[in-house]
């Protein structure tokens, strides 16, 4: 099996590309979105460990450009994101809103279609031929459940514990690229 870890300079990119590459044996490929000065992105991941270095936001030929050399691929674990550093900084919805589901702000929206570009851009690249791509694993939290809204957000009490399938209470942009995947899974690139 070869992972590509998009995201990789994460905790949760960075320990998964350790733990796959140490304790499963795979091939792994780390992607970095982009760089930084001293050593903290490379803290994470392992030093056999291939490294690629891509702006994902680039035009999605850029992208795929870069990702030509992950040949054989069999698994994307999709751990990347842009925006707003501050999660809280999610609109909450407010009493008036007509759907809490759907964004509060053009902010949340313009969020949103960044990161979606960027994950469709990575996919793009299986379709180029040198992959064997076999699952798509998207890294998602709480978010989803509306837990960085906080007691006086969208919840005002949680149900645990939480379940895929749960109906969603507030936006986020996991949606859009839930969505997307879905519906690329089901219809082919």
């Amino acid at each position: 099996d070869h992972a590509l870890v998009v995201g990789a300079t994460g905790v949760a990119g960075g320990n998964l590309c350790h733990y796959l590459a140490y304790e499963k044996g795979w091939t792994v490929t780390a992607v970095f979105s982009r760089r930084r000065t001293g050593g903290y992105p490379h803290t994470l991941v392992p030093p056999d460990v291939r490294v690629i270095i891509i702006d994902l936001t680039a035009p999605a030929y850029d992208v795929r450009l870069a990702l030509k050399h992950a040949v054989g691929v069999t698994h994307v674990f999709y751990c990347a994101w842009t925006g707003s550093p501050n999660v809280q900084t999610l609109s909450k919805p407010t009493a008036s809103a007509a759907d809490p589901r759907l964004p509060q702000t053009a902010r949340d929206e313009a969020e949103a279609e960044i990161n979606l570009r960027m994950l469709q851009n990575v996919v793009a690249s299986a379709s180029d031929g040198h992959w064997n791509l076999r699952r798509v694993v998207l890294l998602q939290g709480t978010k989803w459940y509306g837990v960085h809204l906080g007691p006086d957000g969208a919840v005002s009490e949680y149900k645990t514990p939480f379940e895929e399938d749960d109906p969603r209470v507030c936006y986020c942009w996991y949606m859009l690229q839930q969505d997307w995947i879905e519906r690329h899974v089901a219809t082919g690139p």
